[in-house]
């Protein structure tokens, strides 16, 4: 058996060479050697002899998919580009059992003959653009490579990271087109400007009531000037990481806002001025380089669609509906608090004339989601279908955190993007083969994810996600806390139902199983202090109570950081959290023994 390929290859089609080889070599227990000597960079042939492979079969080829052809032979791997040339030797080892369930980690079928397809095997994928915003610190060769095996090609680096040309270099090698930036609007205008200028800065209300301009937040979209530097920023942002397909320098993380309300903006809205703000920035990354987009973040104030501003051409709007229930699809018409962030995406698509948008989910959001990990095969199927139906053509989600178990979510995503008709919990199977009770054990686990996710009738008015419950009528409360305590029962019976021994790479589902029963038992609490207050608030005397819902919450927590101890994630985002929440109860409390509010 010998490997033919071209002489000359890009890196992606050199990493599949590679690939294929070492897994040929394998499964056969036998060198397998290679041949430099087809014509097209775009194919590769495995076997006894090279067999003919027509260029009329590269029509049928999308995007970075690709074909696999058996021959009598062997089998020819073809693609239309380096990379899908990739995807095809990760495409075939997959078709031949290899799994790879989080990097570093590949599990390998037991060595024999090389399987081939009865019939021609045609991938293309549903969406152009696939991947994550990564934000997860630790091996990044290993992360990339992993992102490759699950078929991604665009990644976003959430962060400014001192090691970007490595990364670049890296990322070319399995193919990845790379993203990079955050929050990061008001680092291009320096705070030391504010002592002389304190006009390139916001004003905090209107001019009758209080001109006082603040050095927080973003800045003065009016002040011409203040664009001036902005725009200088983002030359020098783009310099600085060069060979980004797209530059995130979006306005502050701020749900009440941060814009101005000087005698300029305060006709405008918050949406238009993130846009004269966003077309600033625009014009200083298209002036470095024309190729590259500038994200517009849809998220927070900026959700609804602007009035006024007209968006630049290469502004491209990123899609982040952090508040919205996940217990639910976007689109689903039962969602009352999910069709308000529909309803608004179709008007900001509108707005942006429908052209190029990116999207900024969450599902592996471990800081959205208190340190735990839903299962949501289902809603990401129907979001995705909903995404794409709208023209969306690059898909991404947020993933923040190391947790203590795998990323599900993940694995649907990447199968999803590939092929939007396939059964969701498909890539759950085939992950879980040949570990007894792992699939009924996420099957708990989704059943119990949709309980504590559902947030569908709870107010759209007022800041609120996972992490920051709202002071609640008990006709909100009640239902919740029920729901919490029965997912937190279903996730304990799942981790059970485990095993007692599992494959070194899903030990970690028991753990994950565990700290989010934990973690939803102290959300029970949470939830009976913030109905109680709202009662207080009615004139009820529940003082009493509270204090002893409060008391509970806080005793949940310890148990919660003693099954992460156990888990061996010591530094699990939870951690933070807590000291952080524990702070706000602390407060709150304080507002609970007011006279005022005792009766």
């Amino acid at each position: 058996m010998r490997l033919y390929h071209a002489k000359q290859l890009a890196p992606p089609a050199r990493e599949a060479v590679a690939v294929l080889s070492r897994f040929a070599a394998a499964q056969t227990e036998q060198p397998v050697p290679k041949s430099a000597t087809l014509d097209t960079p775009h194919i590769l042939v495995l076997g006894e002899a090279t067999p003919s492979v027509a260029a009329s079969h590269a029509k049928r080829i999308k995007h970075d998919g690709y074909l696999v052809l058996p021959r009598a032979e062997g089998i020819a791997l073809v693609a239309t580009s380096p990379k899908g040339l990739l995807n095809a030797v990760y495409g075939y080892l997959a078709f031949c059992g290899v799994r790879w369930p989080k990097p570093g980690v590949e599990l390998l079928p037991a060595p024999g003959k090389l399987p081939r397809p009865d019939k021609p095997l045609l991938r293309n994928p549903d969406y152009p653009g696939r991947g994550v915003f990564h934000s997860n610190h630790g091996d990044w060769p290993q992360w990339a490579e992993f992102y490759a095996r699950l078929g991604f090609n665009n990644i976003g680096i959430h962060s400014s990271p001192t090691e970007w040309r490595d990364m670049l270099k890296v990322a070319e090698r399995f193919g990845l087109e790379l993203q990079i930036g955050g929050h990061g609007l008001s680092a291009l205008l320096p705070r030391s400007e504010f002592e002389e200028h304190p006009e390139y800065f916001r004003a905090l209300q209107p001019p009758d009531f209080d001109r006082r301009r603040m050095s927080d937040s973003n800045l003065c979209p009016g002040n011409n000037r203040a664009l001036d530097i902005v725009r200088a920023g983002a030359k020098r942002y783009v310099r600085r990481f060069p060979g980004a397909m797209a530059y995130h320098l979006w306005a502050d993380d701020l749900p009440a806002g941060g814009w101005c309300h000087c005698s300029h903006c305060m006709g405008l809205t918050p949406q238009d001025q993130a846009v004269v703000a966003g077309n600033a920035v625009a014009e200083g990354v298209c002036a470095t380089d024309p190729s590259a987009l500038t994200a517009h973040l849809i998220y927070h104030d900026t959700i609804e669609p602007p009035c006024l501003a007209k968006p630049h051409p290469r502004l491209s709007p990123l899609y982040a509906p952090r508040e919205r229930c996940y217990g639910h699809a976007l689109n689903d018409p039962a969602c009352a608090r999910n069709r308000y962030f529909a309803r608004n995406l179709e008007a900001v698509l509108d707005w942006f004339d429908h052209r190029e948008w990116l999207l900024f989910e969450y599902y592996s959001d471990y800081i959205l989601f208190r340190g735990m990990l839903p299962v949501i095969p289902e809603v990401i199927a129907q979001d995705l279908r909903y995404y794409r139906s709208l023209g969306l053509n690059t898909a991404q989600h947020l993933f923040v955190g190391s947790g203590v178990g795998l990323q599900l979510n993940m694995h649907v995503h990447a199968a999803l993007c590939w092929d939007l008709n396939s059964d969701p919990r498909e890539a759950l199977r085939n992950l879980s083969r040949d570990v007894p009770g792992l699939i009924g054990a996420w099957r708990k686990q989704a059943r119990a994810s949709r309980r504590w996710l559902d947030i569908s009738d709870w107010p759209i008015s007022r800041y609120f996600d996972y992490r920051f419950l709202l002071d609640m009528p008990a006709k909100i409360a009640a239902p919740y806390r029920r729901g919490l305590l029965k997912a937190a029962q279903e996730m304990e019976t799942a981790a059970a139902s485990l095993p007692s021994e599992l494959p070194a790479w899903a030990e970690g589902e028991r753990w994950s199983l565990l700290s989010s029963a934990a973690i939803c038992r102290q959300m029970e609490p949470q939830a009976r202090l913030l109905q109680l207050l709202g009662e207080m608030l009615g004139g009820r005397d529940r003082l009493k109570e509270a204090k002893a819902a409060y008391r509970e919450t806080l005793k949940q927590g310890t148990a919660i950081a003693k099954v992460f101890q156990q888990a061996g994630a010591d530094k699990v985002y939870f951690f933070a959290l807590e000291r952080m929440m524990e702070q706000i109860w602390a407060e709150k409390m304080d507002t609970l023994r007011a006279p005022s509010f005792q009766c």
